[in-house]
């Protein structure tokens, strides 16, 4: 099972997407796949509640992200 299955935002193997999805929730990233990445495989799932988004992500493998200054906290909790 997936975290929030049922709130998809975006499923996309294309780097441009997924970071206009990501644009879409917090900010304008800069993804940086890690040195020997395999193939990109993004879902990411959001779920907005009234003073939270609550978001799941996974990349299909490492994947670094630069994300510009903004009024959000983003706390990242890693299921592995």
């Amino acid at each position: 099972m997936i975290p929030l299955q049922n709130f998809p935002l975006i499923r996309s193997r294309n780097i441009d997407e997924v970071g206009e999805a990501i644009e879409r929730i917090f900010a304008k990233p800069v993804l940086v796949p890690a040195r020997g990445a395999g193939v990109l495989d993004t879902t990411i799932n959001n779920c907005r509640l009234k003073a939270i988004g609550v978001t799941y992500r996974a990349f299909g493998t490492p994947m670094g992200q630069n994300l510009p200054a903004t009024e959000f906290v983003v706390l990242k909790l890693p299921l592995r």
